[in-house]
């Protein structure tokens, strides 16, 4: 796959247009499709991220650590299943996960869902380069400058091979997953060689301060809701379901269970909040160097995704509109945005998880199917607003929003929002209402798969 990027990087200048094309806006065709070991290194990139770091020592002291390990394994289960959903219609369709949910919420249907998530890939990003940069700075004090500062230049820098799509994306993480790997199985090893290990086993939070186990699992499920539920952007490119399924369970669940239980082993026996400065700290340059990669492999997957957001947003390409977003992002680095992690997830908790329900139930439990979409061009809906997904979205969102998080409100709201769509077609249907129109307005029909 680095040969793809090479040729592209060629065709900058000669063949601009090819060297920046993505289909974002249509379908990935099957002869451009990429086989499941080169998804799952991409995968893997998109996952690798220091804010996520951030948000595992947030989990781990919350509970004891056997806890927090049958959360994680438990909620990354959950959000595993998620990736798979949205990923087997976009492999199926060929589309992005925004033009999916074009395709299910109707052509201005699909604005404020898609506006609400690429807000949040633009603040994930801010939250990468000021981790990065803090990481960075703790061991190479005599780059000079200040965190919210060299974090702007990072967020400009880093935006490079999102340019260049997928083939992009692959060319970075062949060779920052295999450092991250190493960096974190480094920090492992200075814990348990330095007796940090019993410290940890150890550790008890305050009566005040613990969590129940399904507060945990909630907890790892909206972290990762986000991220996983933009699945189809990545595994559009897979051959095959069995890919799809391959490449989200055999990276996801093993690699996050790894960095997550590491992350919050170096949080607990540093004694720092952020444990990326505690892997700075552990292991030097080294750390620091490898929390730079993190932030490239993770930070350039995100600018990917929101650029295929704006492009639905605004029915452009993406290269220039990543002129734009990488313009926000780097002013909003100069906002330490950490601060307000803990709310961000909350907000992402309930906002996501009942998007990616109404695609459930309308794909998979009611076997609905627009072949004549996925022949031609997304772009070419007409459907303004489908007001049965809008209602069950805001239905779902509303379940989650009141429900206490110990009830794993971001599952409940994804529940909740696939049975309100489901009564609504159903009610649509008995009584003749126009509670649910297909994308294109044609017949609601169930039809078989066209690729199963």
């Amino acid at each position: 796959m680095t040969r793809s990027f090479v040729r592209r990087l060629r065709l900058l200048f000669s063949d601009p247009d090819e060297a920046l094309q993505d289909h974002e806006l249509g379908h990935v065709p099957q002869d451009e499709r990429k086989p499941v070991w080169s998804l799952i290194p991409v995968w893997l990139g998109f996952l690798s991220a220091p804010d996520i770091i951030l948000a595992a020592t947030t989990v781990a002291l919350v509970s004891s650590f056997e806890v927090y390990i049958a959360g994680l394994f438990v909620g990354l289960l959950l959000v595993s299943g998620v990736a798979t959903i949205m990923g087997i219609v976009g492999q199926r369709t060929g589309l992005s996960t925004y033009m999916l949910y074009r395709r299910f919420f109707g052509h201005y249907g699909a604005k404020l869902p898609v506006s609400i998530l690429l807000i949040t890939r633009v603040g994930w990003n801010a939250v990468e380069t000021i981790v990065a940069a803090k990481a960075m700075l703790l061991v190479w004090s005599f780059i000079g400058m200040e965190p919210n500062i060299l974090a702007t230049i990072l967020a400009v820098v880093l935006a490079f091979t999102a340019f260049f799509g997928y083939d992009g994306l692959d060319f970075v993480s062949r060779f920052t997953i295999p450092a991250l790997v190493f960096t974190f199985g480094a920090a492992g090893y200075v814990i348990v060689t330095n007796g940090g290990l019993s410290e940890i086993m150890a550790f008890t939070p305050s009566a005040s301060e613990r969590m129940p186990f399904t507060a945990i699992v909630s907890l790892v499920f909206a972290i990762w809701v986000s991220g996983t539920s933009l699945s189809a952007d990545i595994v559009r490119y897979a051959r095959s379901d069995r890919d799809v399924v391959v490449a989200n369970y055999g990276s996801i669940v093993p690699s996050q269970l790894f960095m997550f239980v590491l992350a919050g082993a170096v949080g607990l026996v540093t004694g720092y909040a952020n444990p990326a400065l505690g892997i700075a700290e552990l292991l030097g340059s080294v750390g620091a160097f490898a929390l730079f990669l993190a932030a490239w492999t993770t930070v350039d997957n995100q600018y990917y995704s929101a650029g295929l957001a704006a492009s639905e947003l605004t029915n452009r390409h993406k290269a220039p509109l990543l002129v734009g977003i990488v313009a926000v992002t780097a002013l909003l680095s100069f906002a330490d945005l950490t601060s307000v992690i803990t709310e961000w997830l909350v907000l992402i908790g309930v906002a996501v998880p009942p998007l990616v329900g109404v695609v459930f139930a309308d794909y998979f439990l009611l076997g609905t199917r627009f072949p004549e979409i996925e022949e031609r061009g997304i772009q070419d809906v007409e459907n303004a607003v489908n007001p049965a997904a809008i209602i069950a979205w805001v239905a779902g969102a509303g379940v989650a929003q009141y429900t206490p998080l110990v009830y794993m409100p971001p599952l409940l709201g994804l529940l909740s929002a696939s049975a309100v769509y489901i009564a609504i077609r159903k009610l649509s249907e008995a009584l003749d209402l126009s509670l649910y129109r297909a994308p294109d307005g044609s017949s609601t029909e169930p039809v078989a798969p066209a690729d199963d």
